[in-house]
């Protein structure tokens, strides 16, 4: 009997000890989520990106219409293409490459293959790259491209080349192509009624069995009229296949495939292209004749590898024939001979700066170019006899784009322009800043191009220090919403061999502004919270209503150390540091930051309704974090950029918790009250322990 009613007594306490242990479980875990619930500064700050070299993946695709035995009867784009394989695989090794040709129909002649150890096979499937396609079906075969890259098993960075000479009309366009299987999305005044032609078979090029260009084929191709006027159904489907093709870019830049068209001759549709290009992130070449596809090429490998390079033509009978000054801190040098009209066997003939015949590390002979690779080579002057055209490429350097940092940037904002070439400083003491010159080409949406905006490294203006390897500047011209395409030209002076990098940005208009209310001073002490406030207000030339509901505001932390913190959201709800709701003013606060140094705050806005991504508004503030305040000078002026707007403080709130935490400490009360709960709940699990397995057994139970 003693023994049931101790059971009982047992259950009974192990049920209350079980419903404690919940019951603290549950408190001790909101209490941390109510600690945490407000999203914080992240004090992880990220270190800046170190940019390594990886392999390509590079898709040539090759226009294969019949006009393009009037552009190019001598089949240059075919010696180009070799020239970009193998020039590409010297100059880093482990890229593949896929050969394809295109017209009413996409041709694979070469599937996605290691480059190494197949030239041969590859240069094969160059040569079969012909001129007797009709039509130009551009959309077709970035499909099958695409289809083909997603099959991957091991994906890289890829480059899709793509050549072409058409333009998009109705001449262009296989009838197949102008009803998709798939449903086009109706567009605002299209009518459903209209006819359509006749699904073709998806093998069906325009031509009947004998290969002659069918009736019925002819016809749709003959409709326009003498003024180039389309009926109104080969309109829509024109805007129709536009569209999608574009949509099928996007699908590549979602996937970090990037497109450079080659636009050929002053046929090719440039507009389209580069709009290609645009979504990609990549950039559109122009080459007005057959010649200059090499050149074209040569730009895009420019781009991709970082090298820099030096071009001499022949220009008669003689041989090239001069010296180069190779110095210590170049670590590779790669020499070419082109076959060109003058000279039909290319050849090179190099001495070192010992006066010995030049010793390669590889050689690639082909029938159009010779290829000569040194590694390491000595330092001083070489002499060189090359005939046919030279090309000299240098391993000098791996430049890399500062800013912009940002893909959108809002309208009228001050872009700034900053390229880093500071890795080679670090290495060799004999080089600095004087043997580079770096110039800015930037293309606005509107097609106008500013040219040779030159970067500067003297340590004035918007260049922060004096030849520590980082040029910059500053564009201030972005009075066009659009894409816009920023080309840096790094021109390497001993050598006379340039490099491009480049990059694409979009300018947005909003209907609204933001100007900085705080921080505003130029010096705050350490361990002390810094306000953040930020003014939301309609822009001049809108007429909408402003609704700061439909925005979102946030700042990134520039740290003294170079780490950064990222997407700090500023808030406008009554809660944290924000005093009112609703009020157009967001908040957030930086709690006891804890390094000595400059801090810069960078400030975006997003447009919740139409925009994914938050835009720069190139607005910055600024200040100090000191250890003692009296020593230092008053600040006299807001360091916010916009200093059209002036906006009085409410100096006599008191802040609420705050929104935004910038500390890695905790609150001595908040420590106080996490150590207690945990101590009670360890407590209570020893209490349980005991009374519910040690003490029965201590008595025989």
């Amino acid at each position: 009997m003693k023994q049931i009613l101790y059971e009982n007594k047992r259950k009974k306490i192990k049920l209350t000890f079980k419903v404690i242990l919940v019951f603290l479980i549950i408190s001790f875990t909101s209490f941390l989520f109510q600690l945490n619930f407000i999203p914080r500064i992240n004090l992880m700050a990220q270190d800046k990106d170190s940019s390594h070299k990886e392999n390509y993946d590079y898709i040539l695709v090759i226009d294969e219409s019949g006009s393009m035995r009037k552009n190019d009867p001598q089949n240059m784009r075919i010696d180009a293409a070799k020239l970009f394989v193998y020039l590409a695989e010297i100059l880093n090794k482990g890229n593949r490459v896929l050969i394809s040709g295109f017209g009413a129909n996409t041709n694979i002649y070469l599937p996605l293959t290691e480059i190494s150890g197949n030239e041969n096979d590859i240069s094969s499937a160059i040569n079969k790259i012909k001129s007797n396609q009709m039509l130009t079906d551009m959309k077709g075969a970035l499909e099958k491209i695409k289809t083909i890259l997603d099959g991957r098993q091991e994906k890289q960075k890829t480059a899709v080349i793509f050549l072409t000479d058409g333009s998009l009309t109705i001449n262009d366009i296989p009838p197949q192509s102008q009803q998709s299987d798939k449903p086009v999305k109706e567009k605002p005044g299209k009518d459903k009624d209209v006819d359509v032609p006749p699904v073709r078979d998806e093998n069906y090029d325009g031509t009947d069995k004998k290969g002659e260009i069918s009736e019925q084929f002819s016809e749709l191709l003959e409709k326009s009229d003498d003024k180039g006027e389309l009926p109104k159904s080969e309109k829509q489907y024109l805007e129709e296949y536009r569209q999608q093709l574009l949509d099928l870019c996007y699908s590549f830049k979602y996937e970090n495939i990037v497109i450079y068209p080659i636009a050929f001759t002053k046929e090719a549709d440039i507009e389209l292209l580069e709009q290609m290009a645009s979504i990609t992130s990549g950039a559109c070449w122009k080459a007005d004749n057959a010649s200059d596809i090499k050149n074209s090429y040569l730009e895009i490998l420019k781009n991709l590898t970082s090298r820099f390079i030096r071009i001499e033509e022949q220009e008669d009978g003689e041989a090239l024939k001069g010296e180069i000054q190779v110095s210590s801190y170049i670590k590779e040098l790669v020499v070419l001979s082109l076959k060109n009209k003058i000279q039909p066997v290319p050849s090179i003939n190099l001495v070192d700066s010992s006066g010995i015949q030049a010793k390669y590390s590889e050689l690639v002979q082909e029938s159009i170019f010779k290829i000569i690779k040194i590694d390491e080579p000595l330092d001083g002057k070489w002499n060189y006899e090359i005939r046919g055209d030279a090309l000299f490429v240098y391993n000098i350097t791996d430049p890399y784009i500062i800013e912009p940092y940002y893909s959108i940037y809002t309208y009228a904002a001050e872009v700034p322009l900053k390229i880093n070439i500071s890795g080679l400083f670090e290495e060799n003491t004999e080089i600095n800043s004087t043997d580079f010159e770096v110039y800015c080409d930037i293309k606005d949406p509107q097609g106008e191009v500013v040219e040779d905006l030159k970067l500067t490294d003297d340590g004035k203006n918007t260049d922060e220090n004096e030849n520590d390897g980082i040029f910059s500047g500053i564009y201030d011209s972005t009075d066009f919403r659009g894409s816009y395409l920023v080309t840096f030209k790094l021109i390497h002076l001993p050598t006379s061999s340039k490099s491009n990098s480049i990059i694409n940005l979009e300018v947005v208009k909003l209907p609204a502004v933001i100007s900085i209310i705080e921080p505003s001073e130029e010096f705050y002490l350490l361990n002390t919270d810094i306000n953040v406030f930020v003014k939301l207000e309609k822009a001049s030339e809108s007429q909408e209503v402003l609704s700061p509901a439909d925005y979102e505001l946030t700042f990134n932390i520039l740290y003294p150390d170079g780490k950064k913190a990222q997407h700090i959201t500023l808030l406008d709800n009554e809660t944290g540091a924000d005093v009112e709701g609703k009020d157009g003013i967001f908040s957030a606060q930086i709690l006891k930051p804890q390094v000595e140094g400059k801090y810069v705050l960078e400030f975006f806005i997003r447009h919740i309704p139409s925009m994914f991504v938050p835009a720069a508004t190139t607005q910055k503030a600024a200040f100090e974090v000191v250890s003692e305040l009296e020593k230092q000078p008053v600040a006299e002026e807001t360091l916010s950029t916009d200093t059209d707007t002036e906006i009085q403080k409410e100096t006599d709130i008191e802040p609420e918790e705050p929104e935004q935490k910038a500390s890695g400490e905790i609150a001595p009360y908040l420590l106080a009250v996490i150590i207690a709960a945990s101590a009670f709940a360890v407590a209570a699990i020893i209490l349980m322990v005991y009374f519910l397995y040690i003490r029965p057994k201590r008595r025989g139970f």
